[in-house]
C-alpha cells in the first residue's frame, strides 16, 4: 500500500469515527479529513 493511500485510509477511519457520534476532529492535516464531512478544528488556527 502506498503511503498516500494509507494516510487517506487512516483519515477516512478517523472521520467515520467522528461523524457517527457527531464529534469534532482536530487533525494535523485538514486536507486528509476535510472531504469526509467530519466537523474539523484546525489546531493551528484556533
Amino acid at each position: 500500500m502506498l503511503e498516500q493511500d494509507r494516510q487517506s485510509s487512516n483519515a477516512d477511519l478517523i472521520a467515520a469515527t467522528a461523524v457517527t457520534p457527531d464529534l469534532v476532529v482536530p487533525p494535523r492535516n485538514i486536507r486528509h479529513v476535510e472531504p469526509n464531512g467530519a466537523k474539523l478544528l484546525n489546531p493551528y488556527e484556533a
